[in-house]
């Protein structure tokens, strides 16, 4: 969730952390993904996801919040097992191809 004075970038960099303890820094938007999902309490929410790549720095000395069971750098194909949704799996696509097509070009920004 996106802080009040917090843009979509800053926030994907203090999410990120807070949820797998990773320090990153954003190499480039991505894209977007829109959801509809029913919460047990508050019913039916639509919610509007920005994906950014990222570029790894350090560990955080705290690690992951309690919201995330585990942490794990994945291959390509196992990764997009693991998702969940459509619009989730179309950004690692779009991810990979992006790093594919710029192995030649010396910054992706």
């Amino acid at each position: 969730m996106i802080d009040e004075g917090e843009s979509s970038q800053q926030a994907a960099v203090r999410e990120v952390g807070e949820e797998t303890g990773v320090e990153a820094k954003v190499v480039k938007k991505i894209g977007y993904a829109k959801y509809v999902y029913t919460h047990p309490e508050n019913g039916k929410i639509f919610k509007v996801v920005t994906f950014f790549l990222m570029e790894y720095v350090g560990d955080l000395p705290d690690g992951h919040d309690s919201e995330t069971s585990e942490v794990a750098w994945l291959p390509y194909e196992e990764a997009y097992k693991k998702l969940s949704f459509g619009g989730e799996k179309q950004m690692l696509k779009e991810t990979k191809e992006l790093l594919e097509s710029s192995e030649t070009q010396p910054s992706l920004i």
